[in-house]
């Protein structure tokens, strides 16, 4: 995968449909009331076997479908968002760190996310964007 592509899927925010062995999708339900989360859910293509794997917003299903990437609310200081990864096989969830401020976007070959990053100043001021690449690792077994 080439950079230029990655650009053009972040860019695009590009949809990425899971392999159709898979057979799973992912979304988010909202919440019916404000003090509730938007749950990050799972389901079979066809709607059955829905079930949650978190909280948070703008969730990918991986093209092998077999992972799930989302934006989660994050505990860290000076950070609104932090990309998480959920290994759908184990249940394994492991976080992607705070650089993220948009959806996020997997490569054809499910080794790679692009997001759009922002730069800020000492005034908490926007002074620029940019593209973000993240490495997913091979695999996320004893990883949190």
């Amino acid at each position: 995968m080439n950079r230029a592509a990655l650009i053009a899927l972040a860019a695009g925010d590009a949809v990425a449909a899971p392999a159709a062995a898979s057979a799973t999708m992912a979304y988010v339900t909202a919440p019916r009331n404000i003090n509730s989360r938007p749950q990050v859910m799972v389901a079979n293509d066809n709607g059955t076997g829905a079930r949650s794997i978190g909280t948070g917003m703008s969730a990918v299903i991986s093209p092998d479908g077999a992972r799930v990437a989302y934006q989660a609310t994050s505990t860290a200081p000076g950070s609104d968002f932090e990309g998480q990864l959920v290994d759908l096989a184990s249940g394994t969830t492991v976080s992607l760190g705070t650089a993220c401020v948009g959806p996020l976007t997997w490569s054809p070959d499910s080794k790679w996310i692009a997001c759009q990053t922002q730069s800020v100043n000492a005034r908490d001021e926007v002074t620029g964007n940019g593209l973000g690449l993240i490495s997913v690792p091979a695999s996320v077994a004893g990883a949190s």
